[in-house]
């Protein structure tokens, strides 16, 4: 394997600092090559204008209710149930915010962009 080798290829005649440094950087670079850094731009929720407290009280009850679901069945349906919900309301909230900004726009197509 690839550790093994940098470990065969490190000096035993250095100096012991000098092979755990070496030995650091070689796990590191390995580390790099199979499981590079990725950096991810991920967008708040909490900042749409559609997440209002109905919403946000939905969402901490579905979160209650993820920490409880493998208690038992029933409280795995109970998740999946608020799933759901929290889903509808999500698309509710969407299509009505879009459908507002839609009706203002009407006749002035400037607006919506």
């Amino acid at each position: 394997s690839d550790l093994n080798g940098i470990i065969d290829g490190i000096d035993k005649k250095d100096s012991f600092s000098m092979q755990v440094q070496d030995l650091t950087s070689a796990a590191s670079f390995l580390l790099d090559e199979h499981a590079p850094y990725v950096t991810k731009n991920v967008a708040v929720v909490d900042s749409a204008p559609r997440f209002d407290s109905e919403y946000r009280d939905l969402r901490k009850e579905r979160r209650r209710a993820e920490k409880k679901k493998k208690k038992s069945p029933e409280h795995h349906r109970r998740y999946l149930d608020l799933c759901d919900e929290a889903n509808q309301l999500s698309n509710s909230k969407k299509k009505q915010y879009f459908k507002k900004i839609l009706d203002n726009s009407r006749g002035n197509p400037k607006t919506l962009y």
